[in-house]
C-alpha cells in the first residue's frame, strides 16, 4: 500500500442482497481493521448511489444472481475511480461469473472463513495499488481479448487444498480426473526438479512428493496453457523450458540456504514465469513473434523490448492476472519481482537468475548482460557454480 493510502482510511462498501452475511463480516473487520471505514447497503442501486457520492477503495458483493451481476459489475468497473471488487458466491454462481475475469478482482466461495476473507481483501488492495503505480500493465491487460477461464476442476482442487480439513490425497483424486493434468504431474514428479528414489507411478504419490503449492501451480498452468490458441507454437517445448527454469530456481534458492517453503515457491514461480508470453502470443500473434525474433537476433533482453513497446513486460502481465486469480502472493512476487516497485525478494531474484541461465544455455545472451543490474555483487566464481548447477536439470 502506498504512503498516501496508509495515511487515508480505507473505505469498504459491502453490498448485501437478501442475506445477513455481511453484518458478520463488518463486525469482524471492525475488530481487526479498525482503521477501515465500512458501509453496508442492501441493494445494488444504493451501492451505485454511494459510489457516485464518494470513491471507495474496495467493494464486496454477496452475489445471489449471475444474470444481473455481470452487467452491474461491469458498470461499477467503469466508474472513476473504480473500486477493487471482491465477490462472494456459491459454487454454481462462481463458475458462471468467473468466466469474465475483468468484472472482479477476486471470487471467494460461500461459506468463507473470516480470516481468509480478510487476507483476500488486503491482497486485493495490493493488486489495486500495483495497477495504479504501473498503468502500462493495466493498459496491456485491457488489450488482451483472449483470456483463459479458470476451470471448474482447478477451483474444486483449490477449495480442497484451502479447506481446514483439506487433503493432498483427495486433491490428487480431483486432479486425476483430467488425464492431461495427471500426465503433467507425473512428468514433473519424475523430472530433475524432484526425482529422487524410486520412480513415481501414481498421481497420489506425485501430489505428496510435489506438495500443495506445486500441485495447485501445475493444475493452474496445465489447464490455462491448453486453452490458449497458439498455432505454430510448441506448447510441449514451452512446458519443458518452464520445468527447467523451475528446477534451476529451486537449486539457486537451495544454494543460498533457502527454506523448503521458499524452494516450493521458487519452483511454482519458475513454472509460471512465462505465462505472460503465452497471453501475448495468443493475442498479438505475429507482432509478438516478431519481437521474440528481434530479442533472439539482437541479444537484447525480451523484457526490455516489451517495456519499450508497451510500457509493460510479460512477467508483469502474467503476475497481474495470476494475482487476480488468487495465486498466493509469494508466487506472484516470484513471477514478477518488482510488482510493488520495491527490491525483489530472494525467490524472485532466484527465478530471474534461473531464467537467464536457461536462456544463456540455449544460445541466448550471457547472464552478465541480461541481468547486469540485478547481479552487481555476483563474482565470476559464483556464476560458474550456478552454471554447474544447471547441468543437473538438462
Amino acid at each position: 500500500m502506498s504512503e498516501s493510502e496508509q495515511s487515508e482510511n480505507i473505505r469498504l462498501l459491502l453490498v448485501e442482497e437478501g442475506e445477513a452475511l455481511l453484518d458478520v463480516v463488518a463486525a469482524h473487520l471492525a475488530r481487526v481493521c479498525p482503521e477501515w471505514q465500512t458501509v453496508i447497503v442492501s441493494s445494488r442501486e444504493e451501492a451505485v448511489s454511494c459510489l457516485r457520492q464518494r470513491p471507495f477503495h474496495l467493494l464486496l458483493l454477496n452475489l445471489t444472481s449471475a444474470d444481473r451481476g455481470v452487467a452491474w459489475l461491469e458498470e461499477v468497473g467503469g466508474m472513476e475511480p473504480p473500486p477493487a471488487r471482491v465477490i462472494l458466491a456459491d459454487t454454481a454462481l462462481r463458475e458462471r461469473v468467473v468466466s469474465s475475469p475483468p468484472v472482479a478482482h477476486r471470487f471467494l466461495p460461500k461459506p468463507c472463513r473470516l480470516d481468509v476473507l480478510e487476507e483476500t481483501l488486503r491482497g486485493v488492495l495490493k493488486i489495486r495499488e500495483g495497477m495504479r503505480s504501473r498503468p502500462g500493465v493495466e493498459r496491456l491487460c485491457c488489450e488482451m481479448e483472449v483470456l483463459p477461464v479458470l476451470p471448474a476442476l482447478y477451483l474444486e482442487l483449490v477449495d480442497e487444498l484451502d479447506s481446514p480439513r483439506g487433503s493432498l490425497v483427495r486433491a490428487a483424486s480431483i486432479a486425476a480426473r483430467d488425464p492431461a493434468l495427471a500426465a503433467r504431474l507425473l512428468q514433473l514428479a519424475n523430472s530433475p526438479l524432484f526425482l529422487s528414489g524410486a520412480p513415481v507411478v501414481s498421481v497420489e504419490r506425485a501430489a505428496v512428493k510435489l506438495g500443495a503449492t506445486i500441485l495447485r501451480t501445475v493444475a493452474l498452468a496445465s489447464q490455462l496453457f491448453e486453452q490458449l490458441p497458439l498455432p505454430g507454437f510448441s506448447l510441449d517445448a514451452f512446458w519443458m523450458r518452464a520445468q527447467r527454469v523451475a528446477a534451476m530456481a529451486v537449486r539457486v534458492v537451495r544454494a543460498e540456504g533457502g527454506s523448503a517453503e521458499q524452494q516450493q515457491i521458487a519452483g511454482s514461480a519458475g513454472l509460471l514465469r512465462g505465462f505472460g508470453q503465452l497471453l501475448l502470443l495468443a493475442n498479438l500473434g505475429e507482432e509478438y513473434f516478431s519481437l521474440l525474433r528481434q530479442a533472439e537476433e539482437s541479444g537484447i533482453s525480451l523484457v526490455r523490448l516489451e517495456e519499450e513497446r508497451w510500457g509493460a513486460s510479460h512477467p508483469q502481465l502474467g503476475a497481474l492476472l495470476l494475482a487476480l486469480w488468487g495465486v498466493p502472493w509469494p508466487v506472484v512476487e516470484g513471477v514478477d519481482g518488482h510488482w510493488q516497485e520495491r527490491e525483489p525478494s530472494p525467490v524472485a531474484v532466484a527465478v530471474q537468475i534461473a531464467e537467464a541461465l536457461v536462456t544463456e544455455s540455449g544460445g541466448g545472451p550471457a547472464i552478465e548482460g541480461s541481468l547486469g543490474s540485478l547481479l552487481p555483487d555476483v563474482v565470476p566464481e559464483r556464476l560458474n557454480a550456478l552454471r554447474e548447477l544447471l547441468k543437473e536439470v538438462v
